[in-house]
């Protein structure tokens, strides 16, 4: 349909509805009226009744301002609100899995400006010392031999062929066959998906796995679309699919009936910056839980971790506080404030030049102004090398950038520090007995974030 000439006359308003069950606001861009019902006695469905006669006015609600309520029905609509706060679990346990707070203020707090702006205002020689420093402790930590190693998954070939090797369907087929590979996928296993999103992986792993098998998808967010609601519908009845809408800082996996007694695998497709470290510290518990005879108020007998698979990114969220690298003697300070001998500012930049590994050539100026988050939106999946900060690109009037590094060298060094960064958790994993390492799951030409992290419990 053409777009309406400037000066066409909007059609005539259709006639007032004679259903009492419908709203009568007339939606002026559509040309129809609200086809919400509206209450008993009433003209207007919930949103528009601020037109009613009498109607004191709506203000946000005070659970959830993405909705609207009546100042004299406030009460009421509390009561039964969608977004009032749930019963609290038995595996709901507040930060159990932040790890520690900053034993110290931190530098955003004390100055005011974000870490990327920090770092824009160094001084060249300020800014070499620090990528020296960084450059040392990657030559240190940093394997050269990180394998490239793509797999498929026969389950994730329909999904292949009608997305026409789309990126996520490469993903998902790769992240399975390393599940597979490893000896991972089990029937009477629970997996645990982390930052589940939707499901997708859940839904596939099923699909290998088959009956009996316990499926845990974690997010804070509530999604529409579930993918694990048909396998609900189909699954044996042996086979327990549990949906947990809550942050995985506070999940305690050891309280999970759920999951009681069962060998654990957790996977994630992608998990995004500080959330990796967070879900770390959530399965760790689970290493040897039944030997170590946790005490547990309810008697219940937790999980054995039996292998994690996640598929990281987004690295330029980590928070210097919550980062499981800080808990290894190898590479932390024993009073906690520096890792690989980097300070809580030094990490935050540390975290900011990862961008360079994904984002290409930028553009906003060295001194600009203009304000870039360093945190991805809550609305997000976090699930590619997309939506990336990026630290600037004034080049000067021959090219040069003002890190002194060409395009390429940078985005060599940004890849570097994320490895880095993944280098502390396989050191973490390591630490507490695991085998643990890094592989490029999939091409760069499929996804500029394609490392993965592995491990497996014999």
């Amino acid at each position: 349909m053409g777009k309406k000439r400037k000066g066409e006359r909007s059609p005539s308003p259709m006639p007032v509805p004679d259903r009492p069950s419908q709203c009568h606001f007339f939606l002026k861009k559509k040309n129809r009226y609200c086809s919400l019902p509206a209450a008993r006695e009433r003209k207007y469905c919930g949103e528009h009744s601020v037109y009613e006669e009498g109607c004191v006015g709506r203000i946000p609600c005070p659970l959830d301002p993405k909705h609207t309520v009546d100042k004299l029905e406030l009460e009421r609509h509390l009561a039964v609100c969608n977004s009032r706060p749930k019963p609290r679990k038995p595996y709901f346990s507040e930060n159990i899995n932040v790890g520690r707070l900053p034993l110290v203020e931190g530098p955003r707090e004390k100055s005011g400006k974000t870490a990327r702006e920090r770092l824009l205002e160094l001084p060249p020689p300020a800014f070499q010392k620090l990528a020296e420093k960084i450059r040392q402790k990657i030559d240190k930590y940093v394997s050269k031999d990180i394998e490239t190693v793509v797999l498929t998954h026969p389950v994730l070939r329909e999904r292949l062929e009608t997305t026409r090797d789309g990126k996520h369907a490469l993903q998902q087929a790769s992240l399975l066959g390393h599940l597979e590979s490893a000896g991972l996928l089990q029937r009477g296993n629970a997996y645990v998906e982390l930052g589940a999103g939707a499901g997708d992986v859940s839904h596939f792993v099923y699909k290998a796995v088959g009956d009996p098998c316990k499926l845990v998808l974690v997010d804070r967010r509530n999604y529409r679309r579930k993918m694990e609601v048909p396998l609900k519908n189909t699954s044996d009845a042996q086979t327990s699919i549990l949906r947990v809408s809550m942050d995985i800082k506070d999940l305690d996996l050891t309280k999970m009936s759920e999951i009681s007694g069962c060998q654990v695998v957790g996977i994630s497709k992608h998990l995004c910056g500080v959330a990796t470290d967070l879900g770390l510290r959530c399965l760790a518990p689970l290493i040897n839980a039944q030997q170590r005879n946790l005490e547990q108020a309810d008697d219940i007998t937790p999980g054995t971790l039996r292998g994690i698979l996640i598929a990281l990114c987004c690295h330029q969220i980590c928070k210097f506080g919550t980062y499981v690298g800080c808990s290894v003697p190898e590479i932390a300070s024993e009073d906690g404030s520096r890792v690989f001998d980097l300070d809580a500012d030094e990490f935050a930049m540390l975290c900011v030049l990862s961008t360079w590994a994904v984002c290409g050539p930028a553009v906003p100026p060295r001194n600009s102004t203009t304000e870039i988050s360093e945190e991805k939106s809550d609305n997000e999946e976090g699930d590619d090398d997309e939506d990336h900060v990026n630290v600037g690109d004034d080049s000067g009037p021959d090219g040069e950038h003002w890190s002194g590094m060409t395009e390429d060298e940078r985005q060599t060094f940004g890849r570097q520090c994320k490895r880095l960064l993944d280098a502390g958790r396989v050191l973490y994993l390591q630490m507490l007995g695991i085998k643990a390492r890094l592989v490029h799951y999939v091409l760069p030409e499929t996804s500029l974030e394609n490392c993965a992290l592995l491990a497996v419990i014999d």
